[in-house]
């Protein structure tokens, strides 16, 4: 068990990493000021 929720835990912290670099990118495609 105590495998399964490091696991856990690990990918927790891999999914926030992602998610934060995507709205990083996407901000950074985003024009300026809208169009």
């Amino acid at each position: 068990m105590a495998v399964i929720s490091y696991f856990l835990v690990h990918m927790k912290g891999f999914f926030t990493i992602v998610s934060t670099t995507v709205v990083e990118d996407l901000a950074r495609m985003a024009p300026p000021e809208g169009m």
